[in-house]
């Protein structure tokens, strides 16, 4: 079976295209729900569905620059960095999908 190839680079450019045109701060907040919603599709792809780490990492940092509490973005990153090895990074990132931010491990 042919894998698909996602090639979001066109949906990218255009929603940032939209984004940029637009002076409505509703309709700009949309277009950005839409970025993100691709970002993370993308992202959990390259996580998931074909392992790329590096690309899942880039495309769930630009979810995250738009929306830094987007739970299921922060906590796809965070296993991302706890497979690098970068546990705090991967505890931030952890907290930051659940909410906890104030919780720690004693």
């Amino acid at each position: 079976m042919l894998e698909r190839v996602i090639f979001p680079h066109e949906q990218e450019r255009r929603l940032l295209e939209e984004r940029r045109k637009e002076k409505d701060r509703e309709k700009r907040r949309e277009i950005e729900k839409k970025l993100i919603s691709l970002y993370v599709y993308v992202g959990e792809y390259f996580k998931m569905s074909r392992p790329d780490p590096k690309q899942a990492k880039l495309y769930l940092q630009k979810a995250l620059r738009y929306n830094p509490s987007h739970a299921i973005a922060n906590y796809r990153v965070a296993h991302i960095y706890y497979g690098e090895k970068e546990y705090a990074k991967a505890v931030y990132h952890f907290e930051r999908a659940f909410g906890t931010s104030g919780w720690r491990i004693k």
